[in-house]
């Protein structure tokens, strides 16, 4: 590689984790439950990007950030459990933390209710609920990094949506 070459890449590397870093903690923390352990995986995901030819992530390099910050993020978890005692993990709870800003600031309304009824998803609609809206990423996109088909996440959001929504009206009678 050219001294030239060299320096587009440590720029185009640079821009990226600007663009990223934040977006991918934010996405790392909510699959880890550890915003160490998410900071962790995040890092991991830019040291592959610095091995990677940015002319082969053109046109779908937030797909490939995502899935190889899920990787990572999943991978860290299972690492994590494995080290813990049966004890510790049947004590666990299965739920985020809910002492965060966000959720302090709403336990009272229907915001609040509703970031409480989204924490009991189960985890792959929980993560799908969150590439959407938070993210803004295509069913395409998000089939890409889970993994599912696109009608698969389509149908996953659907049936998430549509469970959230029977939920905040039983709670509204």
């Amino acid at each position: 590689m050219t001294f030239n070459e060299q320096n587009r890449h440590q720029v185009w590397v640079r821009n990226t984790i600007e663009k990223y870093e934040s977006r991918l903690i934010y996405y790392a923390t909510r699959i880890t439950h550890d915003t160490h352990r998410a900071h962790d995986a995040v890092q991991e995901t830019f040291l592959k990007l610095c091995q990677q030819d940015q002319n082969n992530l053109d046109g779908h390099l937030t797909e490939w950030l995502f899935k190889v910050c899920r990787n990572k993020s999943i991978d860290i978890r299972r690492k994590e459990k494995r080290m813990k005692t049966i004890t510790e993990i049947t004590n666990e709870p299965d739920q985020l933390d809910h002492n965060t800003p966000i959720s302090i600031a709403g336990q009272n309304d229907e915001n609040g209710f509703l970031m409480k009824l989204v924490s009991q998803l189960p985890e792959r609609e929980r993560e799908i609920i969150d590439l959407k809206f938070h993210e803004g990423l295509s069913y395409r996109q998000i089939s890409k990094i889970t993994g599912h088909s696109a009608a698969h996440v389509g149908h996953l959001l659907h049936q998430s949506l549509n469970s959230l929504k029977i939920q905040m009206k039983q709670k509204q009678t």
